[in-house]
């Protein structure tokens, strides 16, 4: 995936907004203060990441959603030399599964460019909690989490219920008996597998940006991209939504 998108943009001159940066978690203090002058940087405004997928590809990062026919992987991140940072993210997670997992490998990618000093996944998930739940702006409402108030959070910063638990539980705004009552009560709720409550999507623009010129200004064919990408035109138009025109469409009529 990562070479048919460095291929896909090979001729295309992709204008970032915002720099893709590497951080020294020294040098902040932690992961969490590296998230922190992370938002900052990027000059992201107190309160929820509205949309998280939008703001890295303003980076001149590339996402990518793709079914990875299981639920056991939510997705994993490179950035090899010549190319731009990709994110690979499994499709058949709920959004804010999506959402939680991009915020992790953006930790990964900002933070462990050299060896890291503690675990680097701890060091993600702190990062990512971080990232998409600042202490400074949540900390009141974590205080008094229940477990009546757990869809609404989720709605407004877009995260899963169970990140909601655990960043009281890590910040220690809470009692542990509160927390493990939070715990058993959303366990009961069958919510390990499925939360419910949906949040909206957020759809990756990089690649079909990329697709739409090719296809319509540059005059392409999909055979000739897919050969380009080393795919067969079924596996190319399969791995990126383009739909078949032998296929029959619904009208309207």
């Amino acid at each position: 995936t990562q070479l048919q998108a460095k291929r896909m943009l090979n001729d295309l001159e992709i204008e970032s907004t915002l720099p893709f940066l590497t951080l020294d978690t020294d040098e902040f203090g932690g992961a969490a203060e590296t998230a922190q002058a992370l938002r900052s940087y990027w000059r992201v405004p107190p309160g929820p990441i509205a949309n998280l997928t939008t703001l890295v590809e303003s980076a001149g990062a590339v996402v990518v959603l793709r079914s990875f026919g299981t639920t056991k992987l939510d997705g994993m991140s490179c950035w090899a030399k010549g190319t731009p940072p990709l994110f690979f993210l499994n499709a058949d997670l709920p959004t804010d599964r999506q959402r939680w997992t991009l915020a992790h490998e953006l930790g990964h990618l900002t933070m462990h460019g050299t060896p890291p000093q503690g675990d680097p996944e701890v060091e993600a998930e702190d990062f990512a909690r971080e990232l998409l739940l600042p202490a400074g702006a949540t900390t009141t409402e974590l205080r008094r989490l229940s477990f009546m108030r757990l869809p609404a959070l989720k709605h407004e910063w877009r995260v899963p219920m169970k990140e909601l638990i655990t960043a009281a539980h890590r910040r220690q705004l809470l009692p542990p008996s509160k927390t493990k009552s939070l715990s058993v009560q959303y366990s009961r709720a069958g919510w390990g597998t499925s939360e419910g409550y949906p949040i909206s999507p957020e759809r990756p623009s990089s690649i079909g940006e990329a697709l739409r010129i090719h296809l319509g200004e540059h005059g392409y064919t999909v055979d000739e991209l897919a050969a380009v990408v080393d795919l067969y035109p079924d596996e190319f138009r399969g791995n990126f939504n383009i739909p078949d025109p032998k296929e029959p469409r619904l009208r309207v009529v």
